[in-house]
């Protein structure tokens, strides 16, 4: 495993990187980079020029097709605003003919310029120097510089609890409690289970089930609502509860070239709205429903934003819409770029608020069908892989599209949008900082100087790349990602785990601090301290073809020195096979340094010897269930304070994905592990003795 922690330094210490990425900004539209690059050899960077003839005549006013803040010929990412069904008929028609012109425009121009890259240098230079102590700059001794570090998983205390004390039944309320292991301090996250100290809510079975749990020796349920649908995931604020649930639809739509709206059966999310003051009768209040397959959602302050995704027929170009209930919502614009993106689908970005009952709003867009959503406090931020948009005009090199949307008491603004080189793992991708979004993909690159390498690129509120740092850890990807403040830590992997540290105090000067070289990998990572920072995953052992991935992996890192971290100490759980919720879902990972607490859902796997057998390496698995318990000191390590079991089984759950136990969560001392089928409590003083059953 690799650990490296990347940070910005002075453009006197890292060499004069010049990216030149396409963006589109509604503020300012700028032209299509021309600008040498900084590989030395003044060769010209020209991005693909692609002219689509803006059709300002009398009927596409009529039709609906606007330009938005004045598209950019050149600039196949430019948005236009499409008004009406038969603007999107439009629209698509003149794709056909426009990619034939746009084709043959992209063979005469390639045939001119034979060489060119794209936002990063020659393949083979490498931009940083592990060796120079200048890069550490004044850090060399540990630095001062760390950001302060909040556990995700953030604990309330009863005064400051989210929600209304009063409204939650008798005295019997845990004084402190855990929430939903986020990404971004005062960015909820949604998940199929919510708790406010005293109640449990959770969906299983499309079911909600509401549990009095606290006190944990008196638990039992109050309440089950069966849902309609495929449900998935649940939002709690106070005394509200949102559901969203998704079922196929009859409604009337208004297609192209129709006289009158005509019936249509469509998927539908719906978002359920419901009062919970009285547990043991929920009250349904409201049903919203969004076009489209739910993708994600956020919550700030009550107000919730949606994104879903819609896969419609060819043919099909009517005009998305919402409903409030039997009320009819109309969202009124449709944005696309000048060329249509392989693949594309229809999304829409919905929000509507918790408490109140205005009016939903929602912004509509096509965009390619691999989406990644990070939402900051005041931004929305969706990004998917460029392909084939531009076919013929770029080197075979991926790059990923993001836009930009200011959000703020639930209105949606569109603002940017920008291109970088790469793909995204998840959202942990992606992080804002200061205004500026920083993202880190993996990049692989076919052709005579092919290759697979990662980077690190700084886009400022325009989407325009201002900073780079290319061609980390070659032949490489990345495996997980941390944004701290101005630092990264990023695992890549192949055959070892590197950790960077990458500084990013200077964003137009990315660069690496330090880097750790250790067997295995982390999957997931995650910040205890201002100089400590935990990751999850898998160790590994060599074999013949390279190395294999083994047990789970838990280990601890000691950063207070940004150009030598160190692993404090590390625990592997299980052999081959076993596995754990947190590598596919950090929402698994619970986190509370209060109690000292670490609880991770595990599915181990070990292996014996089978008695007898006269076959060398014959051996009978045993699968264990549920829950590890650790206490964490920074300077020892981890130390092992209980296993809660769910249950032992035998090959039946071998190849399954996860663990059965999918979540935990604390309110005050008393540990609660879920798994579909039921709860288990525990005080975390006696992990030994088991407190509470609830199954259902």
């Amino acid at each position: 495993m690799l650990l490296v922690m990347i940070c910005s330094v002075s453009a006197d210490r890292l060499p004069n990187l010049q990216p030149e990425g396409q963006h589109i900004s509604p503020e300012v539209i700028t032209g299509v980079s021309k600008t040498p690059g900084s590989n030395g050899t003044g060769n010209v960077a020209i991005a693909p020029q692609v002219t689509v003839k803006e059709d300002t005549s009398v009927i596409s006013l009529i039709l609906g097709i606007m330009p938005v803040f004045g598209d950019n010929e050149e600039n196949p990412l430019a948005l236009k605003k499409i008004s009406s069904a038969e603007g999107l008929e439009l629209y698509f028609i003149n794709q056909t003919r426009a990619n034939e012109e746009k084709l043959a425009k992209e063979k005469a121009i390639n045939s001119q310029k034979k060489d060119y890259t794209f936002g990063i240098t020659d393949p083979g230079k490498v931009n940083y120097n592990f060796e120079s102590q200048a890069v550490a700059g004044s850090l060399q001794n540990g630095g001062s510089r760390h950001p302060v570090m909040e556990p995700e998983n953030q604990v309330f205390s009863l005064d400051s609890a989210t929600g209304n004390s009063q409204s939650r039944s008798g005295t019997d309320v845990a004084s402190t409690y855990s929430t939903t292991n986020i990404q971004v301090t005062g960015v909820d996250e949604p998940d199929f289970i919510k708790n406010d100290g005293k109640y449990i809510y959770l969906i299983s079975k499309n079911t909600l089930t509401i549990v009095d749990a606290y006190p944990a020796q008196n638990a039992k349920i109050v309440s089950q609502i069966p849902v309609e649908g495929d449900v998935s995931d649940i939002f709690l604020n106070g005394d509200r509860l949102v559901i969203f649930t998704g079922k196929n639809g009859q409604n009337l739509i208004k297609l192209a070239g129709s006289v009158a709206p005509v019936p249509s059966s469509e998927y539908q999310t719906h978002a359920l709205v419901y009062s919970i003051i009285d547990r043991a009768h929920p009250e349904l209040l409201r049903d919203i429903s969004i076009p489209g397959k739910y993708q994600n959602a956020r919550m700030i302050d009550g107000d919730i934003y949606v994104l879903n995704q819609e896969s419609r027929t060819a043919g099909d170009y009517h005009m998305p819409v919402l409903f409030d209930g039997k009320k009819e919502i109309a969202i009124r614009n449709v944005r696309a770029p000048q060329v249509p993106p392989e693949n594309y689908v229809f999304y829409s970005l919905s929000s509507f608020n918790i408490h109140n009952d205005a009016q939903p709003t929602a912004e509509s867009f096509l965009l390619g069908r691999d989406s990644t959503l990070y939402v900051s406090p005041g931004n929305v931020y969706i990004a998917y892989k460029n392909q084939g948009t531009n076919p013929g005009s770029m080197p075979a090199q991926q790059k990923s599209i993001v836009h930009r949307f200011s959000i703020k008491d639930g209105k949606i603004s569109y603002k940017s949008t920008g291109i970088f080189p790469g793909y995204l793992l998840n959202q942990f991708s992606l992080d804002e900082f200061e205004g500026n979004l920083r993202v880190a993909t993996t990049i692989d690159v076919t052709g005579n100087n092919g290759g697979r390498s990662n980077g690190v690129y700084v886009l400022d509120p325009d989407m325009i790349v201002i900073g780079s740092l290319d061609h980390l850890a070659s032949g490489e990807k990345i495996y997980s990602a941390r944004f701290m403040g101005d630092l990264l830590y990023l695992v890549t992997f192949k055959t070892m785990d590197p950790l960077f540290v990458i500084d990013l105090s200077n964003p137009k000067n990315p660069g690496i601090l330090g880097e750790l070289k250790i067997p295995g990998y982390s999957d997931y990572l995650h910040p205890y301290d201002e100089t400590h920072l935990i990751g999850i995953g898998k160790d590994t052992t060599p074999n013949q073809w390279g190395v294999s991935a083994t047990g789970i992996k838990i280990a601890l890192f000691d950063v207070s020195n940004l150009t030598n971290p160190l692993e404090v100490g590390h625990v592997i759980i299980g052999e081959k096979g076993s596995d754990s919720e947190v590598l596919h879902d950090h929402r698994a990972f619970l986190l509370d340094q209060r109690n000292n607490v670490m609880a991770i859902p595990i599915k181990e796997i070990t292996n014996t010897p089978t008695p007898g057998s006269q076959y060398n390496g014959s051996y009978i698995p045993s699968i264990w269930q549920g829950t590890y318990v650790y206490g964490i000191d920074p300077k020892n390590g981890f130390t092992e304070k209980g296993k809660i079991t769910k249950e032992t089984i035998t090959m039946n759950n071998y190849y399954e994905q996860g663990s059965a136990v999918k979540r935990s969560l604390l309110m005050d001392s008393i540990l609660y592990t879920i798994s579909p089928q039921n709860i288990m409590a525990t005080d975390i003083n006696d992990i030994s003795r088991p407190l509470a059953n609830i199954t259902w």
